[in-house]
């Protein structure tokens, strides 16, 4: 085994997983508080009802989505933003497809010019604040693979990457930055492009 094979290997292994650190959940700030938003999201239950809830580590599958929607950022992990990011300044263009680490074909895409950027756990993990950034590193036309939504156990949390879309795609507008952020649905016609994993990037 070469040191750059070495390196691909150990780049790919998922170290980190999702901790909740409940003194700053806001259920140990105030016996009052009503939040729901982590629980009623995890499309594996591994999240249960309490004040603060418990994460069951072992029922976790990853999808991070929980990261984005907690609101004082109880949850932690190494998650795919960081990653994504750093991808960025090395594209050539200014569109890119992003999938997620579970989607069925990650290798094709709507044009073959276009590269691919596989991300760590689901979509819903990036949130709002992950396209805004993209945006502002100078890309313009942003597409989510979401086509293979509906036949994934993490299926429930299409709804909360529209909600992403939709109130990203309303900010750019509001600056009017021309960037566009889109959900892909359905693809009738596919092609071969490249893929770049966004944990282990092509070395130049």
């Amino acid at each position: 085994m070469s040191l750059f094979e070495a390196v691909e290997r150990l780049a790919a292994i998922d170290r980190s997983g999702i901790v909740l650190d409940t003194a700053r959940c806001l259920h140990s700030q105030d016996k009052y508080a009503t939040c729901s938003l982590c629980f009623e999201l995890c499309p594996v239950a591994a999240i249960q009802v309490g004040k603060p809830p418990v994460l069951e580590a072992a029922a976790c599958q990853g999808c991070l989505a929980c990261l984005p929607a907690c609101p004082v950022g109880a949850y932690q992990a190494s998650d795919a933003v960081a990653s994504l990011m750093n991808c960025i300044p090395h594209l050539e263009g200014k569109s890119v497809e992003i999938v997620c680490g579970r989607h069925p074909a990650p290798n094709t895409g709507k044009q073959p010019e276009r590269t691919g950027l596989k991300v760590q756990g689901c979509l819903a993990g990036l949130g709002s604040g992950a396209y805004l950034a993209l945006a502002a590193l100078g890309l313009e036309q942003i597409d989510l693979r979401c086509e293979a939504c509906p036949a994934c156990e993490w299926g429930s949390l299409k709804a909360h990457i529209d909600q992403q879309v939709e109130r990203s795609n309303a900010l750019l507008a509001a600056w009017d930055h021309p960037a566009e952020i889109t959900c892909v649905d359905k693809l009738e016609k596919t092609s071969e492009r490249p893929l770049w994993d966004t944990k282990n990037p092509p070395l130049s």
